[in-house]
């Protein structure tokens, strides 16, 4: 059957149709598709530029029609280098029937297809407690407010509008690009480090204000960032309720424990983010530098072992089991299972359950892992309130694993470290003392167990 006779604008609107069906899709299965030649269908293809990308080279080329995500198919996706300069990472493509390609400019990405916005990007999409505040301080953009209901294009549309300041040192569109470079100029949020005692109430209550951003996972902190002046050190702070009931008391010592849990990690050679603890307005500010963020304009890129997880290996288990199945598959250094092992039984031992795959990231440079990240979110999440309630639950610490011997007399000590500090802390409240004991006398209970695994 021949289709000589067929219009070309009617034929140019049923392949146009058959791309926006079908995805991307090969020359060889559209000729066979429409019975025309290769010639006469390359043609076509190229007076369709303005609607489709051509993808891959050679044999490898596949044809994918252009959508619009507020009136843009294509997003420029640029990075922040820790010297303070940017580069132009790539191109990302918006695609029918759903999805995105990324084509590459550098030679530490690669340009692939994917169903959703991709993985290296999937920690800038917003999240958390401030992530659920970003419909309400953006009515503007007319997206959903609900975050949870966001759909990629949703996502993107945010990303390439407002999101210069997100997580790592990637940014999305030329108008985000734009934001970052006024407010590299003129930063905002900045203030004196000198004045944190009396500005830090001010962002709490502005935070507070602008209302509830919804459901969260449990004990997640009300937080804001800044730059402290003149420094130029961006921080991120989390903050109690007044401590003037059994919850605000609580969230307190929680906060506090976060401290020191982050101290004693240094101090027994771990990686970890620098905080600073500050009481003021009977509110406990826990202040912790950014450590995507070094001095006005440098950056570095993260990612988490979540979206890599998703992307790579679908283990969804602990941070162990799951970065294992990564180094196999080389995408994470297998020199960091180590230091990941000793984190998460460190975290085991301080009754932190809930060292979820968002809660550890990794270094990045353009889409290649280069180290772990600095531990952060590392407290008591076990005692955390539930409901607005003080449940009392049993700290169960795990028994001496024969894979660990060969670190695990080091995160007993520093597990210990930290049990004893909170115990003589002035600022822990008696009530968790009592618990931090019973926490302590379990862990040392261990040490003679640990004396039996095999040499």
């Amino acid at each position: 059957m021949s289709r000589k006779n067929l219009d070309k604008s009617a034929l140019q609107i049923e392949i146009l149709t058959h791309l926006r069906r079908n995805g991307a899709t090969t020359l060889s299965s559209m000729r066979d598709k429409f019975l025309i030649s290769q010639p006469s269908l390359s043609r076509i293809l190229s007076s369709l530029k303005a609607d489709v990308l051509v993808i891959g080279k050679a044999r490898e080329t596949r044809y994918a029609a252009l959508r619009k995500i507020d009136n843009c198919s294509e997003f420029p996706v640029y990075e922040i280098l820790n010297n303070g300069n940017s580069r132009h990472l790539g191109i990302l493509y918006a695609i029918y029937p759903q999805g995105f390609y990324f084509l590459t400019k550098t030679h530490d990405a690669i340009s692939s297809l994917f169903p959703d916005i991709p993985y290296f990007l999937n920690d800038i999409r917003p999240a958390g407690y401030l992530g659920r505040l970003i419909p309400l301080q953006n009515q503007d953009l007319n997206l959903p407010k609900d975050i949870q209901l966001w759909t990629a294009d949703h996502c993107l549309k945010y990303l390439s509008i407002r999101g210069w300041n997100t997580v790592g040192n990637l940014i999305v569109g030329e108008k985000a690009f734009q934001l970052y470079l006024k407010n590299c100029q003129n930063p905002q949020h900045a203030i004196n480090g000198k004045n944190r005692k009396k500005q830090y109430p001010l962002y709490a209550t502005e935070i507070l204000s602008m209302g509830d951003p919804g459901s969260s996972a449990g004990g997640e902190h009300p937080k804001f960032t800044t730059i402290l002046l003149p420094e130029n050190q961006h921080v991120l702070v989390k903050f109690s309720p007044p401590a003037n009931t059994d919850i605000g008391i609580r969230i307190a010592d929680l906060l506090i424990c976060e401290y020191i849990a982050l101290r004693v990690l240094k101090k027994h050679g771990q990686d970890a983010a620098d905080a600073e603890i500050i009481l003021q307005d009977n509110k406990v500010f826990l202040e912790v530098k950014r450590f995507d963020r070094m001095g006005k304009f440098s950056r570095r890129g993260l990612i988490s072992l979540g979206s890599l997880d998703a992307e790579f290996s679908g283990v969804l288990s602990s941070w162990s089991e799951t970065s294992i199945e990564l180094a196999k598959n080389k995408i994470i250094p297998e020199d960091l299972l180590e230091k990941i092992r000793f984190r998460e039984l460190f975290g085991e031992y301080i009754a932190n359950n809930d060292m979820h795959s968002f809660n550890l990231s990794f270094i990045t440079q353009g889409q290649r892992v280069i180290d772990l990240a600095p531990t952060y979110d590392m407290t008591c999440m076990l005692f955390m309130p539930r409901n607005y309630q003080i449940i009392p639950i049993e700290f169960k610490p795990p028994l001496p694993l024969v894979a660990d011997k060969k670190i695990w007399k080091n995160v007993y000590l520093a597990a210990i470290e930290f049990w004893k500090e909170v115990l003589k802390d002035d600022r822990i409240s008696s009530s968790f003392k009592v618990i931090a004991k019973k926490c302590k006398d379990k862990i040392t209970d261990l040490k003679e167990l640990a004396a039996l695994l095999p040499k």
